[in-house]
C-alpha cells in the first residue's frame, strides 16, 4: 500500500511539474526585454459597411510609423519592420556561389535596438542599421551561412544586383520571443527607388505589411491614445482620400497591443509568427489542479485505510506508555516521508520526460 501511495502521488506530481514547465514557458514570452512593459504593437482594423470588423491586421501602412512619433509626445521610439523573404547569394570566389532564401529576413529601422533588448555580439549598436545597403545577421544565421560569426565586411548579394554589406552580428532571439529575425536589413535600403521608394514609404496607405512597435514613456495612457487615433487617422489619411470621400476613421482604425500579450492573446489576420493560446494555458492549469486534487484525495484515503489496519499497533503502543502526541508525530512523519519520496521520484521522472514534452509541444523545454 505504501508503494501504491508513493507511486500514485509521484505520477500526479510528475504531471503537474510537466504542466508547470509548459505554462511557465508560455508566460515568459517577450518578458526578457528590459522595457517589455513599455512596448506596444500598433494594429489596424478595417470595417465593413455594417460596422463589423472585416479585417484586423498586426501590420500597418508605412506612413503611420513616423507620424505616430511626431503626433504623440508620450511615444519615445517607433520601429517599422518589413518581412522581405529575399533570396540571398554568397559569392565564395570567382566560381562558387551559394544561394538561399531566408523567410526570416526583415528590413528594420535602427530604433529596433533602442526598443528591444538585442545583445550585439559584433559591430557598433549606435550605428547598426543606420546606413542603406547594410545588414546584420544573427549568430545562428552567421554560422549557418558562413560557418563563422566573424562576418563583418562580408557581402550578401540580393536579386536585382543589390549588394548588402554585413556590419555586425547580434545574438539570436530566444525561444520565448514572438518573432525570430535571422537577417536584419537597414530600413533605409527601402528608400531606393528600385526597391520601394522614399515617396511610397511616406504616402502609401494601402500596403499594410509593416509591423510597427512603439516604446512609450511612463506617463503613457493607452486608453487616451486609442481615443485619439480616429482624429489622427482623419488628419493624415483624409487629404489623400479626397473631399467627397467618407472620413477614413469610419472604415479603419488603430489599436494598441501590449508586447507581452502578443504570444498568448493575439490571433490577428497577420502575425509575425504563429502564436500560442491563453485558453490552452488555462486548460492545462485546470488539468494540473484536477490531477493534484484527485491524487491528494487518493493519498488521504489510502493513508486512512492503512491507519485503520494499524489500530492494534496503536493500542499496543498506548499500553506500553506512548502518548497521543507521539503517535501523531509518528503518523505525520510517515506521511511527510511518503510525500518527500514521491517528490524525489517525480523530479526524476520529470527530468526524464522533458525530452518527450519538448517533442510533443514543439518547444525546447529541456
Amino acid at each position: 500500500m505504501a508503494l501504491i501511495n508513493i507511486g500514485g502521488l509521484a505520477f500526479a506530481m510528475t504531471c503537474c511539474l510537466l504542466i508547470y514547465t509548459y505554462i511557465s514557458d508560455e508566460l515568459r514570452y517577450d518578458r526578457y526585454h528590459e522595457n517589455a512593459d513599455r512596448i506596444y504593437r500598433v494594429t489596424r482594423n478595417f470595417l465593413s459597411n455594417d460596422g463589423s470588423v472585416n479585417l484586423h491586421l498586426g501590420h500597418l501602412a508605412p506612413p503611420f510609423g513616423p507620424l505616430l512619433k511626431n503626433d504623440f509626445p508620450d511615444i519615445e521610439e517607433v520601429v517599422r519592420i518589413l518581412n522581405t523573404n529575399l533570396t540571398f547569394t554568397i559569392e565564395e570566389g570567382a566560381e562558387r556561389k551559394v544561394s538561399f532564401q531566408e523567410p526570416r529576413a526583415y528590413a528594420a529601422e535602427s530604433s529596433l535596438f533602442r526598443i528591444f533588448t538585442v545583445p550585439i555580439l559584433s559591430g557598433d549598436p549606435e550605428t547598426a542599421l543606420t546606413q542603406p545597403f547594410t545588414a546584420m545577421l544573427s549568430d545562428k544565421a552567421a554560422m549557418q551561412y558562413f560557418g563563422t560569426t566573424d562576418v563583418a565586411g562580408k557581402e550578401l548579394h540580393v536579386d536585382g544586383g543589390l549588394v548588402l554589406s554585413i556590419t555586425g552580428v547580434y545574438q539570436s532571439f530566444p525561444a520565448q520571443s514572438h518573432w525570430h529575425p535571422e537577417i536584419l536589413v537597414a530600413f533605409s535600403t527601402l528608400e531606393n527607388e528600385n526597391i520601394y521608394g522614399k515617396e511610397r514609404l511616406e504616402t502609401n496607405w494601402g500596403n499594410n505589411s509593416f509591423a510597427t512597435y512603439i516604446l512609450v514613456n511612463d506617463n503613457f495612457d493607452p486608453v487616451r491614445t486609442e481615443a485619439a487615433f480616429p482624429a489622427f487617422i482623419d488628419k493624415h489619411m483624409g487629404p489623400s482620400e479626397g473631399p467627397q470621400a467618407p472620413a477614413p476613421s469610419s472604415w479603419t482604425n488603430l489599436f494598441l497591443q501590449r508586447l507581452i500579450d502578443i504570444h498568448l492573446r493575439s490571433h490577428l489576420d497577420t502575425e509575425m509568427e504563429a502564436n500560442g493560446n491563453i485558453n490552452n494555458v488555462y486548460m492545462m492549469g485546470a488539468i494540473a489542479l484536477f490531477i493534484i486534487l484527485i491524487a491528494s484525495f487518493n493519498f488521504v484515503n489510502l493513508s486512512t485505510a492503512r491507519a485503520s489496519k494499524r489500530m492494534k499497533e496503536v493500542g499496543l503502543r498506548k499500553v506500553v506508555g506512548a502518548y497521543k502526541h507521539q503517535l501523531v508525530v509518528q503518523f505525520l512523519s510517515e506521511s511527510i516521508l511518503t510525500a518527500l519520496l514521491a517528490l524525489v521520484l517525480a523530479v526524476v521522472l520529470t527530468s526524464v520526460s522533458l525530452g518527450w514534452l519538448s517533442d510533443f509541444t514543439g518547444k525546447n523545454l529541456k
